[in-house]
């Protein structure tokens, strides 16, 4: 909702707002968090069912979205 609100009050100055929002990203977070990798895969499988493509996202993919709106 913030992303639309700024878009609404931000369109007429002919600014745009883009969000990019992840979900759960593939990192290595958990790991280093001291949590086994029992745990780990424990968390990424449920992530995963939560998730429309049945995965986590890569930190290249949210990277390239990035760009690709920042250009």
């Amino acid at each position: 909702m913030l992303t639309k609100s700024t878009a609404v009050e931000l369109a007429r100055f002919g600014v745009r707002v883009n969000c990019v929002s992840s979900s759960h990203l593939n990192t290595n977070m958990h790991r280093a968090a001291n949590l086994t990798d029992a745990q780990c895969d424990s968390i990424m499988n449920k992530e995963a069912d939560t998730n429309p493509m049945r995965r986590a996202a890569t930190v290249e993919e949210v990277c390239h979205a990035i760009i690709h709106l920042t250009s």
